[in-house]
């Protein structure tokens, strides 16, 4: 069986299990066989050798089973670089890189100044603005060490000698920071999906850690907006969130309630629907 011949069987294969049956296909074989899209059409004639056809035909059955992709290859692309992933990580989404975008279009404001990445995941978003954003401290924390254990590994494999310049905490949200921790951008990529709303396939396989919260997806973020009010000194001159669109007001009312002179800007993701928000906090004089 030549290349072309596998790679027509294994779309046709999962024509009934993937929306995008022949990328999926050109992604998994050219992962077995170790070369890129150009050498796979370059070499689309050869013939296989039989462990080869084997061993991408076990790559195809864990895709029909509804594997990710990500999690079948072990990797992902965020904002230019490969990272590590696994089933303890949330496979980092294209849209989260507008999060990214807003604050490299702001990078003379902020570079310098303390950055911190709450549930950090794969660490895909506080590797990013290490790389970015090279005069800053960038502090990162989850709840899950499986989580941070993978994160650290993406360091090393993304930042080589320059991964040290980031902080990692395991703990809820900013309970693990130093309290002389002093914040001035925070960025949160909390669990924002209500578990009796969203119950598509796509997901079934991440983390439901990184998945879910309470009170229709919000409970991270109200505490989040709690806890800063009973330690002022965390209080960042912006917060990011990252929400459903239709959790745009609710998540206003949020944090309005407890900073109500706070100024709100809508970062839009690739689909144009409403992905973020930044908050610009008031200042709080009494820490």
């Amino acid at each position: 069986m030549t290349i072309q011949e596998l790679l027509l069987h294994s779309s046709q294969t999962l024509e009934n299990y993937s929306p995008t049956p022949e990328l999926d296909a050109r992604v998994l074989v050219s992962h077995s066989l170790k070369i890129n899209h150009t050498q796979l059409i370059l070499n689309r004639n050869d013939t296989l050798h039989p462990k080869d056809i084997t061993t991408i035909q076990l790559l195809i059955e864990q895709r029909q089973q509804g594997t990710p992709i990500a999690y079948i290859i072990g990797s992902k692309e965020f904002y230019g670089h490969t990272f590590i992933v696994t089933p303890d990580v949330l496979i980092p989404r294209p849209d989260t890189e507008c999060m990214i975008d807003w604050l490299h279009n702001h990078h003379n404001q902020y570079n310098g100044q303390t950055i911190v990445d709450i549930g950090t995941g794969s660490g895909c978003i506080a590797i990013s603005l290490a790389h970015l954003f090279e005069k800053s401290s960038v502090i990162a924390t989850d709840i899950s060490p499986n989580a941070l254990s993978i994160a650290k590994k993406n360091a090393t494999l993304v930042l080589g000698t320059d991964q040290c310049r980031i902080q990692w905490y395991q703990g809820d949200l900013l309970e693990a920071l130093p309290l002389n921790t002093r914040p001035a951008i925070i960025l949160a990529n909390l669990p924002y999906l209500d578990q009796n709303i969203y119950t598509d396939d796509s997901i079934r396989h991440e983390p439901p850690l990184a998945l879910f919260s309470p009170q229709k997806g919000l409970e991270h973020y109200y505490r989040l907006i709690e806890y800063l009010t009973c330690h002022l000194f965390f209080v960042p001159k912006i917060l990011i969130v990252e929400i459903n669109p239709e959790q745009y007001q609710a998540m206003k009312d949020i944090v309005t309630a407890q900073f109500p002179n706070n100024t709100c800007e809508i970062i839009y993701d690739l689909a144009g629907d409403i992905r973020h928000l930044v908050f610009s906090l008031p200042i709080i004089t009494n820490q």
